[in-house]
């Protein structure tokens, strides 16, 4: 049995030598082995985003090395992006800004190592709709210098909701089954600006 140290990848040689005895000559034996990589992996992780943002892809792998990852539109190519393996992990923001729905896939190509074969695969992401806040406030009754409440209803079930009158900050509407209630000081008579923010 010989015990061979951990060799990389490729073509060795192997060479024997018996140095003789009293009743055999010496003799050399070269041989020559090849030594083959594994089997790798490689696998993304994307989280589904709004229309506007940007995503992060993490790419797990088998060792080390460069991952190309391709991003489509159904089969128009969005990007094409390396990602530098390290210690099995890499990650990329990537710079385009997704400003359109639907679903977009992504390709991922690994390149291996010396220790490693290449592979891909490949997932799919979401980039939903942004649905916009609405907020309405109800008719107010007000009176000089009287403390008063405005209903409020909102298109989102719940929330906190921040109020500003003629730009100072009041105590924040709570919305609750898109519903909430503006607690006012009293103020002076004339025009004021009422602004909330969610």
């Amino acid at each position: 049995i010989i015990n061979l140290p951990g060799l990389t990848s490729g073509n060795h040689t192997l060479m024997l030598v018996y140095v003789g005895s009293a009743n055999y000559t010496n003799a050399t034996v070269v041989s020559n082995i090849y030594v083959s990589k594994l089997n790798s992996t490689v696998n993304i992780t994307v989280e589904d985003i709004y229309e506007g943002n940007r995503i992060t892809v993490n790419v797990n792998a088998s060792g080390n090395g460069t991952a190309t990852i391709v991003i489509f539109n159904s089969t128009k190519v969005i990007g094409t992006y390396d990602v530098v393996i390290n210690n099995g992990k890499g990650t990329l923001l990537v710079p385009y800004v997704f400003n359109d729905n639907g679903t977009y896939a992504i390709n991922v190509t690994y390149s291996g190592d010396n220790i490693y074969y290449g592979s891909v695969n490949n997932v799919t992401f979401k980039v939903m709709n942004v649905t916009h806040a609405n907020i309405t406030v109800g008719d107010a009754n007000l009176t000089v210098n009287v403390p008063a409440t405005i209903n409020v209803t909102a298109n989102f079930e719940s929330g906190l909701v921040d109020v500003y009158v003629d730009g100072i900050k009041l105590s924040p509407v709570t919305i609750a089954e898109f519903k909430g209630i503006i607690n006012l000081p009293g103020l002076t008579s004339g025009n004021h600006t009422l602004m909330l923010v969610y």
